[in-house]
């Protein structure tokens, strides 16, 4: 297969799986049939498939540019992937993060999508980043729903403090304020991730982001 047909079977491929995933009835029925076990070894290697098969496809394809970029569009990911790093260091279980909002992974994906897309005018990259973007939101909106229909009572306690736009609940005065440990732990974890990216980023891609600066 040329290098577009494998991009776009393996973001299919991974996106597919997590959305089916994602979605209550779909995830209960197969659990149903094939028991957690099975199923979680299916979605794991059906992950890791699609996630192959989009970085082989990515590596694959030229540079066919579809927009021109801005100077300043291109230094995005410089100030945007801090921020999508301290919310993907903060989402594990019950972080403080979670007060800022309730999908601090998803939000993550969608600032790292955005970023990149501002930063990548070639087609592959539109690709690869817009799917991502498209998908990081509606994974949110499957989260929630699975939610509320897993345990509607546990639902309403989590939206009541939490909420989809971050920092929203904490201005409305429905959300806790984080506690600074917690939340320093989360800054310095992803400021850290961050660090690393700085000088790795062009060994890994070839994009090197010092140079970006």
């Amino acid at each position: 297969m040329a290098g577009y047909e494998v991009l776009i079977w393996g973001i299919a491929l991974f996106m597919g799986i997590h959305i089916a995933a994602g979605i209550y009835e779909i995830r209960e029925k197969l659990v149903g049939v094939l028991g957690m076990p099975i199923f979680r070894i299916i979605h794991s290697v059906g992950s890791v498939l699609g996630f192959v098969l989009i970085v082989n496809g990515f590596s694959q394809n030229p540079k066919e540019d579809i927009y021109v970029l801005a100077n300043w569009s291109q230094k995005a990911p410089i100030y945007l992937m801090p921020v999508a790093l301290v919310f993907l260091v903060g989402s594990r279980p019950k972080s403080d993060i979670s007060r800022i909002t309730r999908h601090p992974m998803m939000w993550a994906v969608v600032l790292w999508s955005f970023a990149h897309l501002l930063a990548n005018g070639d087609k592959a990259s539109v690709m690869l980043f817009a799917s991502f973007l498209i998908y990081g939101f509606f994974a949110m909106m499957l989260s929630d729903n699975k939610k509320s229909k897993a345990d509607p009572t546990e639902w309403e306690r989590i939206k009541a403090h939490t909420s989809f736009i971050p920092f929203l609940a904490l201005l409305q005065g429905r959300a806790e304020k984080p506690r600074h440990d917690h939340g320093l732990k989360a800054v310095i974890g992803g400021l850290f991730l961050y660090s690393l990216l700085l000088w790795f980023h062009g060994y890994f891609t070839g994009v090197s982001l010092i140079m970006l600066r």
